[in-house]
């Protein structure tokens, strides 16, 4: 019950519908069918520590597994605010190590060959605009984000031969969303 006035009631306010979506998926697939029918009062770190173990062995990455804990723990911590809770039991929780970003890259031959089988498609450009450029397409807790569908047309400088990456596709809930990227070093003019 706490957790899903926090997300309607100090989330929704000031919290872009992404993350207000992500969060409600985290909340309604994981935290709730684990943690809903416990007390506030009766969450003792041992128990959210095993929530987020168990999330781990269900297959979840530590990264999700972290963003977890981060809601948990500021949802929390506004229950201490609010005088709900004496502490927060998420202080002496600890979250899983983040793992280092892996990548992995296409070979020139393997670029060559995927070039071939979308050529004349209307992938081509799409797949050569993230091939080139390194235009990103990522999905976290359930948003796909893309930097190639948030293209307009009033990015592309021909005359100048650059492209600005200032906004980005999302879609949420089944609508269609541009915002701006995540973060301020994402957003960047790229030579064509």
């Amino acid at each position: 019950q706490w957790l899903s006035w926090w997300l309607e009631e100090d989330v929704a306010v000031d919290r872009a519908a992404s993350t207000i979506y992500a969060y409600r998926n985290m909340a309604r697939c994981h935290i709730l069918p684990a943690l809903g029918t416990i007390q506030l009062r009766r969450l003792t770190p041992m128990r959210l520590q095993t929530y987020l173990y168990d999330q781990l062995d269900e297959g979840l990455s530590p990264n999700t597994v972290t963003k977890h804990y981060v809601l948990l723990f500021t949802a929390l911590r506004k229950a201490t605010t609010l005088e709900l809770l004496d502490a927060n039991p998420m202080e002496r929780v600890t979250p899983p190590k983040k793992e280092a970003a892996k990548y992995v890259f296409y070979s020139p031959e393997q670029l060559r060959r995927l070039f071939s089988i979308v050529e004349g498609t209307m992938m081509e450009l799409a797949v050569k605009l993230a091939a080139y450029l390194g235009l990103r397409r990522s999905e976290i807790c359930g948003l796909r984000r893309s930097e190639i569908c948030g293209l307009r047309w009033n990015c592309v400088d021909l005359t100048r031969g650059v492209i600005i990456i200032r906004e980005v596709r999302t879609e949420i809930g089944g609508r269609e969303v541009i915002k701006a990227p995540k973060t301020s070093s994402s957003v960047r003019r790229l030579g064509i």
